[in-house]
């Protein structure tokens, strides 16, 4: 596509788009990176944890003088706006899953009913990019 005559015809350019998406891309990746700083905090061992799971974690812990879960809190405040709902904790779970950031990735396994253990995977290593979506790979 050549970009200076659609500008010159006053359509939109091209190249906001472009920026538009790479913005887009970034705040997704950054979301992904803070997500599992999170779960690093709540689940240290990777032995995976509801998204109801999660949440009660925080509440229970809300009142004590050192919280012990400081990331997981502050990355929930800056995505959801405060303390999340299990269930728009899980949907946002879901759509990372497979997703893979800096070498690690979130996965489930699904348990008795509806119920879905979140856990990270990998060892933090990475390909030339970074970052792989394993869903369309």
């Amino acid at each position: 596509m050549i970009r200076h005559p659609i500008v010159w015809l006053d359509l939109p350019d091209p190249a906001q788009t472009r920026a538009k998406l790479r913005e887009d891309s970034d705040q997704s990746a950054t979301h992904a990176r803070m997500m599992i700083a999170a779960w690093d905090d709540l689940d240290p061992a990777g032995a995976g944890l509801t998204s109801a799971e999660a949440v009660r974690m925080l509440d229970d812990t809300r009142s004590r003088t050192e919280d012990p879960y400081p990331t997981a809190r502050s990355v929930f405040a800056e995505i959801f706006g405060d303390k999340p709902a299990a269930k728009s904790l899980g949907m946002k779970l879901n759509a990372m899953r497979k997703r893979v950031c800096a070498g690690r990735t979130f996965d489930g396994r699904d348990a008795r009913g509806r119920l879905r253990y979140w856990y990270v995977t990998g060892n933090g290593e990475t390909d030339e990019s970074g970052e792989t979506n394993l869903s369309n790979a």
